[in-house]
């Protein structure tokens, strides 16, 4: 029973997208027993809650994370350097931190901000070429120690790139120093 509720909090963290269903058994939303809060598994840790309570909890606890984001100073001035920009405004990044990259560079585009996703393995071997030094670098990395990354903004550095907006969780790291 324990490994099954770890398994649906596990799940329930994970997520940020909940589906709308109308209350379903959960063998109902799942027949195949698949993993996740849909588990048959998962079903008997599931009837202290419903699955709207438990879908309610899950978007209250992102509300809070949002909401403690701390802005600051640092948040402003990408702010004004990306609504300045005169060229484009470049992506980057590796893993997961690479995907939330390519969806900001989707979401500028789909909103007339021309913007592009560089893969930072690319970048030393041509990729860079689309670089102009009216553009802007947003580098997306958890650790912002990434290697990929790191040589991509010092080639940014050298082809006269000044403005990098490093998104990382470590103020520290060799990402945040090579932000301008």
């Amino acid at each position: 029973d324990a490994p099954c509720a770890n398994e649906c909090r596990a799940n329930e963290l994970q997520s940020t997208a909940v589906p709308l269903l109308s209350p379903l058994r959960m063998s109902e939303a799942s027949p195949s027993g698949g993993a996740g809060i849909f588990s048959r598994a998962c079903e008997p840790a599931m009837k202290s809650k419903s699955i709207l309570q438990r879908a309610r909890a899950i978007i209250d606890a992102e509300a809070d994370t949002l909401r403690n984001i701390p802005l600051d100073n640092n948040f402003e001035r990408a702010v004004r350097i990306l609504r300045a920009c005169r060229g484009k405004i470049i992506t980057t990044g590796l893993g997961k931190a690479g995907i939330i990259a390519q969806k900001i560079a989707g979401t500028l585009c789909s909103g007339g901000t021309p913007a592009a996703f560089v893969h930072p393995g690319d970048a030393a071997h041509g990729d860079l070429g689309i670089l102009h030094r009216n553009d802007v670098i947003i580098a997306c990395s958890t650790s912002g120690k990434t290697r990929e990354v790191i040589e991509m903004l010092e080639l940014a550095h050298h082809f006269g790139v000044e403005h990098i907006i490093g998104i990382t969780s470590h103020p520290d790291s060799t990402i945040r120093q090579l932000s301008t």
